[in-house]
């Protein structure tokens, strides 16, 4: 995959919504859900992006296809968040770049989130999905595992 390099106007607008945004890291999480998920998703998806819900082995998740892609295998991408915030909406962006750049679909968890659901909570609903999607799949052969940030972790262990 060829890398790609942020232009200055893209730096210059994400300096601004960071500094701009009233999203605190170390806040109460209730009042920082919706302010992580309003800036994530505050640049609209491009029009040939399709974002389906469903679940897979009873978790909540999205499925994003690329419009006219057949994909060729399915990324299997958990969100990021320091396991108390964020979204399967959230990471729809970056799933979609994703799956556009390896002709492929993809599918975000919406793992439960701690302080109300701690560890295991979280792995656990990312492994239940994971497995009934490598099911649906006939293998895991054909299942990319991503995630960013604490996602990484999740992805690190739901697939070994």
């Amino acid at each position: 995959m060829k890398g790609t390099t942020m232009t200055t106007q893209q730096r210059d607008m994400i300096d601004q919504i960071l500094r701009n945004a009233r999203f605190d890291l170390g806040g109460d999480v209730a009042a920082q859900r919706p302010l992580l998920d309003q800036m994530l998703t505050s640049q609209p998806l491009p029009g040939d992006v399709r974002l389906t819900p469903a679940d897979l082995g009873g978790i909540p998740v999205t499925f994003i296809d690329i419009a006219d892609v057949e994909p060729r295998g399915t990324i299997f991408h958990i969100h990021g968040g320091g396991f108390a915030l964020g979204s399967a909406a959230g990471s729809a962006g970056l799933a979609s770049s994703l799956a556009r750049k390896t002709s492929m679909r993809a599918v975000s968890v919406d793992y439960r989130l701690a302080p109300e659901h701690p560890y295991p909570a979280a792995l656990q609903d990312v492994t239940a999905a994971y497995r009934a999607l490598a099911g649906q799949a006939g293998s895991a052969g054909h299942v990319v595992v991503s995630g960013e940030s604490a996602g990484g972790n999740l992805a690190q262990k739901a697939a070994a």
